[in-house]
């Protein structure tokens, strides 16, 4: 028998969805249900959807589908859907990884055109003309709101790369169902994807999805699927050496090695007959026979773009896209738009919605894992309803869906909703195999409602908004409905009509988007007479109207107040959609906002549009650095690319270190910068990277112009610095720099003022502590040391003279050549420890440690006569650490971000400066020897996970400045009391109390320790967290405290002792009898030590029988078998 250990952390993060989610949630912490509520989990890997249960057993889709048996008899030998008109032309996804969105739109015209009414109304050759935007769909969904108001703020699909690294078929299926549309791609062309698309277009929409199904690999079934809908999705491994020279032609099995990314494409017919004598790559099929699919790689590859697959091919899958009208719905009720890619087995789920007019109810939806067979239901809610039932049925009706996916249910019934009420859809699962799609816990958050969703789990409703944080969901469920009334919207247009037509003819700079919304003005026009139109058919000439509008007069996003700054911000970066022109109209004064501000660009780091200062300032901004492709970035606008920047000035700035930072812009390359001023201002240093370039206007630029331009009082450090950049081939005109100071370790840009010019300097060799560095300021550039001695410094090419102990350059010998290099040498002081100089303020940050160190090691607080200030992520890995048994960090010490103790084995005690404000989430976490922690009297938050599972912790002191103790802080630790102060503001989920352990036979939920005693004050986190929790809460205002310490780990308990009392005789029979009877409850321990049978999701009278066995000596010992 083997004894399952696995950490809560474990569970947490290996059963998530890697893919397409923005958040996740685990089922280890469902509520305390006493029916056992199942999960499986969606996890993508190699780009392939997989399928867990909760014991990470994988599961094939066709266990949980039921779409097999049913397929169409006498299938033809060999069909092709373009016999039909029903495949669209070949197009070409190009280098971008957007192969799934490709495949996906593909099998979405495809089913288009296998409609005759949808067909029809595209015209003539409809296969040709038809040709939806893939850039669009995948756009949309990848970028939130910017309306922090908005319940749908943050649910998106956080993914920088906006998909183009990879993804899946389902994606674009929770873009459609989430209101977003189908767009023409002319509309939102493939080739504008990096610049994003206006919001404006957002929904849009000339189709709907109607269902979203993932397909078993059932020949029959698929052939079915294909002659009645369309083309399918095939997710293959497209391993390069097993396609044919050509690529017309692919197989592989299961002994090839995929050696690049996956691939999807779609199946648009068949061949039983094709011959496996055509597979000429590395392996070749048993059998013939092979689907013939459409390819995204242009029509010259394989067979004018097609290509064949073997039907033997070993790891693939399918999915199929069922498109409808835009005229099926007209509005759309959700709780949340992405849900995760995990489903729960909930006896029943309900969302409650308020109709916004009088409307009547079409279809409703919702995404399932696997088959489903249901019960759904519409209710008018009672004004005071308790439950989703509480209230009029309206409808309700039975069926089954037999595959995993998204899918649209019809309203048979005429169910009308007058305005303003509240209505439930209700689906119950007629079997516990049933599995529903849920949310984000995310998505619950602080603007989500009280009775907005509910599951149903032991005959009793539960409302999300009350459970644990991490285990709040609504369920996928979402309600579409048309207007009885379209007056509003016919107005809408109307009125659209009008502004069309009263633009300012004098505003208009792009005549072509003027000729657009003319015609678009007529086509409305028409509109209006034509009862045959759709309200969706409406509201998409309104916004084109608006849009066509907007560029036509090219009309610039007005920035009037630091809230218009902040909202381009959020934009640029969450959404990636920059506006083409911005327009600064006032001075911003940023002194009272308090925080970091982001650079102004998108997702990439990129900003490529025209912003015009119009002789204003802003002034007194800390800007904040960002990630983008591997590097940091930090300055008003990332990267510059090709972008243009007029009439600004920026003052008292302060911008953090990154690998690219400057005070105007992070990078530039072929950009124009004209009459802007940079003054006051400090760029940071950044003694983490080897590679910061710094610069007033840019920290790196390429290619680039500025003209105009003023640099005066600054401060720049870097590695590679100048005053106006680090430039490279650039051109700089009219440009005056007065009293700036740079300070640079590996280069140095120097602008000549009078005759334009800029001359760069490097540094050879640069030292491993690297605090010699070049320091220029308006009369003088010199080479300088902190720590070490330069005993020469030589040029070929440039004056060097020496004064005191520095080396000057003598400006007047530099010119114009981009490389001048200075060769320098110098003698080490000490050699204990390497480590670099923050150049501003001539801190030291340790970056490793030459000699082994004691069994007490105390890091110095001065080395070489300097504070040391932080220490790097390599310190404590760089030597033999395993004599270390106490570890003292000094008060000097500002930060522990970037520590890591996991070398130090054989750590016992810990003890944290005075000078440290906050334990660093996971600092300390599995030092199983640590014994002992003095935490500094200035720690004011704790982290997650921070010292989870220190089993041999004896107890913790929280000092009186700690404010924030976050999720798992201590879960593991096995002492059962702590005193809590009151400053304390807020404790995370299982802080504190709780075991690493999570229970089978609980709805896997982490054991909280019984025995635990929290000691504080009324009124305050502490007692709120042993309320929510049920822990022993001990009041100081009144009572004495309980501090004499006790400890459980979680191997003290012994399988088979249900009463705790150290020993398994017939009194833990009696005991586990009543259990099951329901005559008494456990606690954790309880449940835990009840798991002594492979039956370890349930208790039952199997368990009796193993404790009992065990007594009578049939078996020599117990062991627990829940999930730990």
């Amino acid at each position: 028998m083997k004894r399952s250990i696995k950490y809560i952390s474990v569970l947490l993060s290996a059963l998530i969805t890697a893919g397409c989610c923005s958040t996740v949630f685990s089922a280890a912490t469902i509520s305390d249900y006493t029916d056992s509520v199942k999960a499986i989990y969606e996890k993508i890997e190699d780009g392939k959807k997989v399928l867990y249960d909760e014991s990470k057993n994988e599961i094939s889709l066709e266990e949980l589908n039921d779409d097999t048996g049913n397929a169409k008899n006498n299938l033809p030998k060999s069909y092709d859907l373009r016999d039909y008109g029903r495949v669209s032309k070949v197009k070409s996804q190009g280098s971008e990884g957007y192969c799934w969105a490709f495949a996906s739109v593909a099998s979405m015209e495809s089913s288009i055109l296998s409609q005759s009414e949808l067909r029809n109304k595209i015209g003539e050759n409809p296969n040709e003309k038809l040709d939806l935007s893939e850039a669009g769909l995948v756009w949309y969904i990848h970028s939130g709101t910017v309306d922090k108001e908005s319940p749908f703020y943050n649910d998106y699909i956080n993914d920088a790369s906006k998909g183009s690294n990879g993804g899946v078929s389902e994606t674009l299926a929770i873009s459609l169902n989430s209101g977003y549309g189908t767009y023409p791609q002319s509309l939102c062309p493939y080739d504008s994807i990096k610049d994003g698309f206006s919001d404006t277009l957002r929904h849009y929409s000339d189709y709907r999805l109607k269902d979203y199904s993932e397909l078993s690999n059932d020949r029959d079934t698929l052939k079915s699927k294909i002659m009645g809908g369309g083309a399918i999705t095939v997710h293959y491994p497209s391993i390069n050496e097993c396609y044919s020279s050509d690529f017309a032609n692919y197989y592989s099995d299961d002994t090839c090695i995929p050696t690049s990314d996956s691939h999807l494409i779609v199946i648009v017919g068949w061949d039983d007959n094709y011959s496996k004598d055509n597979f000429t790559g590395k392996v070749k099929p048993k059998n013939d026979g092979a689907w013939l699919c459409k390819n995204s790689w242009g029509d010259r590859y394989g067979d004018d773009g097609y290509v064949w697959i073997s039907y033997d091919t070993a790891n693939i899958s399918f999915a199929q896209y069922i498109m409808q009208g835009n005229d099926a719905y007209d509005n759309e009720y959700q709780n949340c738009i992405v849900t995760d890619g995990l489903g729960y087995n909930y006896n029943g789920a309900a969302n409650v919605f308020t109709a916004e007019s009088d409307e009547q109810l079409k279809q409703i939806s919702f995404k399932t894992i696997g088959a489903y067979d249901y019960t759904a239901s519409v209710y008018a809610l009672d004004a005071d309803f308790t439950n989703p039932k509480d209230g009029k049925l309206l409808t309700t009706f039975s069926g089954k869906i037999n595959n995993n996916g998204i899918h649209y249910l019809d309203v048979k019934d005429n169910v009308y909703l007058a305005s303003g009420q509240k209505f439930s859809v209700v689906i119950e699962a007629n079997n516990d195999s049933s599995f529903m799609s849920f949310s984000s816990s995310e998505c619950v958050g602080k603007l989500s409602k009280e009775k907005s969703g509910y599951v149903l789990s032991s005959g009793k409703w539960q409302d999300v908004i009350t459970q644990q944080k991490q285990t709040r969901a609504y369920a996928s469920i979402k309600a579409f409905t048309s207007y009885t009334d379209n007056s509003e919207t016919i107005n809408k247009l109307k009125s659209a009509i009008t502004d069309a037509e009263n633009i300012d003819k004098d505003k208009i700079k792009y005549e072509e988007y003027a000729q657009l919304l003319n015609n678009q003005i007529t086509a409305s026009k028409a509109l209006l007479t034509d009862t045959a139109c759709s309200v969706q058919d409406i509201n998409n000439a309104v916004i084109l109207l608006k849009y066509y509008f907007e560029k036509a007069i090219d009309t610039p996003y007005e920035i009037n107040n630091i809230d218009d700054y902040l909202k381009l911000v959020e934009i640029s970066n969450k959404s990636g959609y920059i506006p083409q022109k911005i327009s600064l109209n006032a001075d911003l004064d940023f002194s009272d906002y308090g925080k970091e501000v982001s650079p102004i660009c998108n997702a990439e780091g990129n900003f490529s549009s025209d912003f015009y200062g119009n002789n204003h300032t802003i002034k007194n901004i800390k800007i904040s650095s960002v990630s983008a492709y591997g590097n940091t970035m930090s300055g008003l606008f990332g990267s510059l690319q090709s972008a243009k920047i007029t009439d600004l000035t920026i003052e008292n700035a302060d911008v953090a270190p990154a690998s690219r930072s400057g005070i105007l812009s992070a990078y530039a390359q072929y950009a124009t910068i004209l009459n802007c001023t940079v003054k006051n201002c400090v760029v940071n240093y950044d003694y983490y990277s080897s590679t910061q370039s710094s610069g007033a206007i840019s920290g790196e630029f390429w290619y680039s112009v500025a003209s105009y331009c003023n640099v005066e009082n600054c401060t720049i450090y870097g590695q590679y610095a100048g005053e106006l950049a680090f430039a490279i081939q650039s051109i700089f005109s009219y440009c005056n720099l007065s009293n700036n100071r740079v300070y640079a370790t590996n280069g140095l840009s120097v602008f000549d003022n009078a005759n334009s010019k800029t001359s760069n300097l490097y540094f050879f060799p640069t030292p491993a502590n690297s605090d010699i560095f070049v320091e220029m300021q308006d009369d003088f550039i010199r080479v300088s040391s902190l720590l070490h001695t330069v005993t020469s410094c030589t040029s070929e090419t440039v004056k060097l003279t020496k004064s005191d102990k520095y080396y000057y350059v003598d400006k007047n010998s530099l010119t114009d050549n981009n490389f001048v290099l200075l060769n320098i040498d110098y003698v080490d002081k000490d050699n204990n420890y390497n480590y670099r100089v923050n150049l501003k303020d001539k801190s030291l940050i340790l970056i490793s440690i030459n000699y082994t160190p004691s069994e007490t090691f105390e890091i110095p607080s001065e080395y070489l006569g300097q504070p040391v200030t932080e220490l790097s992520e390599t310190f404590l890995n760089s030597t033999d650490t395993s004599n270390i048994k106490t570890l003292i960090f000094p008060d000097s010490l500002v930060t522990l971000e970037n520590v890591s103790i996991k070398q130090v084995f054989n750590l016992e005690n810990l003890v944290i400066g005075n000078g440290i404000k906050e334990i660093p989430d996971r600092f300390a976490n599995y030092r199983y020897n640590l014994k002992t922690v003095k935490l500094g009297n200035n720690v004011e938050k704790i982290g997650k996970n921070a010292f989870e599972s220190c089993e041999a912790l004896t107890e913790i002191n929280l000092p009186e400045s700690v404010k924030y103790i976050d999720d798992f802080a201590f879960t593991g630790c096995s002492f059962e009391k702590i005193l809590i102060g009151k400053n304390v503001e807020y404790i995370g989920n299982s802080a504190i109390g709780y075991l690493n352990y999570a229970l089978g036979n609980k709805n896997y939920s982490i054991i909280k320790n019984p025995n635990y005693v929290i000691n504080g004050y009324s009124s305050t986190a502490a007692e709120k967290y042993a309320s929510n929790n049920k822990i022993k809460f001990v009041d100081l205002n009144t009572q004495s405290p309980d501090m004499e310490q006790t400890y459980t780990n979680i191997d003290d308990l012994i399988a088979g002792d249900i009463n705790l009392d150290n020993k398994v005789d017939i009194n833990d029979v009696t005991l586990l009898q009543n259990f099951i009877t329901g005559n008494v409850e456990f606690n954790d321990f309880q449940y835990k030590n009840s798991a002594v049978t492979h039956y370890y999701e349930t208790i039952s009278v199997n368990n009796v029988t193993e404790i009992q066995r065990y007594l009578s000596g049939k078996i020599d010992s117990l062991e627990i078998y829940s999930v730990g």
